[in-house]
């Protein structure tokens, strides 16, 4: 199986570190309707349409958005990406895990598309376009709940194994 190449378990507690920030401003900006007023910039836009459509330009915009998207979508980039703490220690159990994390990046694809294709067939007006925000986000959060989940199986595995 050919080496896979990951970020250092180092990434990992970066992820966490935006993650973390990401989910509460987003929180904050959905559901509580705010925006941190330190947040209103001028930004470079190369599209934007509120009253009027622009190209180009310089606009004044809320950043509350886009700081929870990126910070959440790197969060979630270098959890998902990183090696765990028995990848870095234990040279034995990586070509397993390496296949646990291949075996979890298919199932990722089966689910993932079935849930896109299951959104165009029963989820009409403008909760599409909700679903499709979602699903910037989506590949990842399956990928690290089943990829978790089958490590976890595994390491219980091999501990029971370990203790006999």
């Amino acid at each position: 199986m050919p080496k896979l190449d990951l970020l250092s378990y180092k990434w990992k507690i970066v992820g966490y570190c935006l993650l973390i920030p990401g989910i509460i401003l987003a929180v904050i900006r959905l559901f509580f309707d705010y925006k941190l007023k330190i947040l209103d910039i001028h930004v470079f836009a190369v599209y934007s349409k509120y009253f009027e459509t622009k190209f180009f330009a310089i606009i004044d915009n809320n950043i509350t958005e886009e700081l929870a998207g990126i910070f959440s979508f790197a969060g979630l980039f270098f959890i998902a990406l990183s090696k765990e703490k028995v990848e870095q220690n234990n040279e034995a159990s990586l070509v397993e895990i390496s296949s646990i994390r291949i075996q979890s990046l298919l199932l990722t694809l089966y689910i993932y598309c079935g849930m896109v294709i299951f959104s165009f067939l029963f989820i009409y007006g403008i909760g599409i376009l909700y679903f499709l925000l979602f699903n910037i986000y989506l590949p990842f959060v399956i990928y690290i709940i089943i990829f978790r989940y089958k490590l976890l199986i595994y390491l219980r595995k091999n501990s029971s194994i370990d203790n006999e």
